[in-house]
């Protein structure tokens, strides 16, 4: 809808979203998302295997929390934060990078008829135990605007 509102519509987002990101405080309307399930596939939607939560955010919110997200991502690139293998998120950098990587040490072990070990580590949830304040302290120091960060924490 945003995308075929008229001119005074978008400028009008635009505003607020520009506020939001230079006071660092999102209004209270904007908080919390409405959830809701869509099956994987027609025909099983009683399985709940085969349903998944997407989660519902305000427009102006999901525009406010990219910015966050690219400002975020910049700072991190400036301070040489993340390491090199870490490529998913990153630009000009994709995962099939290092599945090419992969594919490509396992042929050169085949070829030199030799052994390899191979660990999988799956970091489902890791995010979820991190300590917030350790985080802030952690943001402030890799100098993202204080502003941000304020909005971010509270």
């Amino acid at each position: 809808m945003w995308q075929e509102a008229p001119a005074e519509m978008k400028n009008a987002l635009y505003q607020v979203v520009n506020l939001v990101v230079q006071n660092g405080k999102m209004p209270i309307s904007w908080e919390g998302a409405l959830t809701t399930l869509i099956p994987k596939k027609v025909g099983e939607e009683k399985r709940l295997e085969s349903i998944r939560p997407i989660c519902l955010m305000n427009t102006a919110a999901k525009i406010v929390t990219s910015v966050w997200a690219k400002r975020l991502s910049k700072s991190l690139e400036q301070q040489l934060v993340l390491e090199g293998s870490q490529e998913g998120f990153r630009p000009d950098r994709s995962t099939r990078r290092q599945i090419s990587r992969f594919i490509s040490a396992l042929q050169d072990v085949e070829r030199d008829q030799g052994t390899i070990c191979v660990t999988f580590l799956d970091f489902e949830n890791y995010f979820n135990t991190i300590s917030l304040p350790a985080l802030f302290l952690l943001l402030r120091k890799f100098g993202m605007n204080e502003n941000d960060l304020q909005a971010l924490e509270s």
